[in-house]
């Protein structure tokens, strides 16, 4: 396990990293016209649920 320190910073990094994805998919869905309408919000409400499930059940698996 690497020291604390050193996690931290890793931990930061991603951080970071993962404001910048979310800014960026937050623009490039506001570009796209059918993402702005019900029917696009809903299947990426779908999609964004299911993927969700997919990670919750790789993270704790039973």
């Amino acid at each position: 396990m690497p020291k604390r320190p050193t996690l931290i910073a890793w931990e930061m990094l991603l951080l970071f990293a993962s404001v910048l994805v979310f800014r960026s998919a937050w623009i490039l869905l506001d570009l796209w016209d059918w993402a702005n309408g019900t029917g696009g919000l809903i299947a990426l409400l779908i999609i964004g649920c299911a993927l969700c499930v997919v990670a919750f059940r790789g993270i704790n698996p039973s």
